[in-house]
């Protein structure tokens, strides 16, 4: 799998110690200026970061477990295991909430952050290394209950941020 799904689990890490629930909609921009699109959903220990195009995937965090579908095929769900990356450093950061530094330097890795001053929410992670550049934007967000049952791939239920 690539490192551009990894820099996601950064935000729902930085809040799992809060009671807070926030979704929303997510845009990544990667150098080459291609874009994707989606929803992210955070619960305390929980994570859903769910990609619009069917021909990419969802991505759930829920007990110490992260698991992978393809969006075009819910009923096929692998656990996502590798140590040592992007997403073991940025779980890691995520020790500092809430007093999250603007820049940390891991291995090859500068992760930036930028808080957003309309809520408690981060406005943009942008990542930079010798295999990804990109900055991811948080969209639209809102504090609200989110029921557990969006936190797996099967049966899966849709979210509606609106």
């Amino acid at each position: 799998m690539t490192f551009r799904y990894t820099l996601l689990f950064f935000f729902f890490f930085s809040y799992q110690a809060l009671s807070f629930e926030f979704a929303c909609k997510f845009e990544e921009v990667y150098i080459d200026g291609n874009t994707q699109q989606g929803l992210i959903l955070i619960k305390k220990n929980k994570l859903r970061y769910e990609y619009n195009d069917k021909n990419l995937f969802t991505i759930i965090h829920k007990d110490d477990i992260t698991t992978i579908s393809k969006n075009n095929n819910r009923k096929q769900v692998d656990i996502y295991q590798e140590e040592n990356n992007l997403i073991s450093h940025l779980i890691n950061i995520t020790k500092d909430f809430p007093n999250l530094k603007e820049e940390y330097n891991i291995n090859n890795f500068k992760i930036v952050v930028e808080n957003s001053s309309l809520n408690n929410f981060i406005k943009r992670v942008g990542i930079l290394s010798d295999e990804l550049n990109l900055s991811i934007y948080f969209q639209n967000c809102r504090t609200r209950e989110i029921l557990d049952l969006y936190f797996q791939h099967n049966p899966y239920f849709r979210f509606s941020l609106s």
